[in-house]
């Protein structure tokens, strides 16, 4: 090989080790930025359509909010969908990304910022010392309620994830949530109930 076209290959290899990881980097920070906004709504959401947080009761909140807060633990560790459960609803505009939700076999960890605009709402992370208490039944003294997140499968400008609110370890309940993606914005397109206990 000539000596130019060496140096035109040893070039054209740079500039591509160099792009690869800027190119992945940039996809990961993008599919972040969805899954911070999708899992924020989720628990907005959540948040809103609770009975404590909604209670117009000022003394009620005085005596049950913790340090004036309302506060939910969020476990960060989105874990693979168990395969009971099949797309029943929309399954000609969510069947590829059901596919690939079913495709996601491995735990993964949220690399996410939390910021839920709400008055008196404290975002927590759901650590094993608060799984303890969780499962000891002593959840009023340090959250209300915990999320769970099943990995997000993401296509094109739909998602789906699996969640669950529980306010104890006998009282939960899980959910099959369709969005989209508008005008750069998810939304919640439908939610199903996946089991109630």
């Amino acid at each position: 090989m000539a000596p130019t076209a060496i140096k035109k290959y040893s070039i054209q290899l740079l500039l591509l080790i160099l792009i690869i990881p800027f190119v992945i980097s940039s996809c990961n920070f993008e599919e972040d930025k969805d899954i911070e906004e999708i899992v924020t709504l989720l628990i907005k959401k959540s948040i809103e359509e609770d009975m404590l947080y909604s209670h117009d009761s000022l003394k009620t909140k005085e005596r049950l909010f913790i340090n004036g807060k309302f506060v939910v633990a969020v476990y960060k560790e989105m874990t693979p969908i168990l395969n009971n459960f099949g797309l029943r609803k929309h399954q000609k505009e969510f069947k590829v990304t059901f596919e690939k939700l079913q495709s996601l076999k491995q735990p993964k960890k949220m690399n996410i910022q939390i910021d839920i605009p709400l008055k008196d709402v404290n975002i927590i992370d759901l650590t094993p010392e608060l799984i303890e208490e969780y499962r000891k039944g002593r959840v009023y003294k340090y959250f209300h309620f915990v999320t769970t997140f099943s990995r997000i499968a993401i296509v094109n400008n739909t998602a789906l994830v699996t969640y669950g609110k529980s306010s104890s370890s006998r009282d939960g309940t899980s959910y099959l949530a369709y969005l989209k993606k508008e005008n750069g914005k998810w939304v919640l397109f439908d939610l199903k109930v996946l089991s109630i206990s």
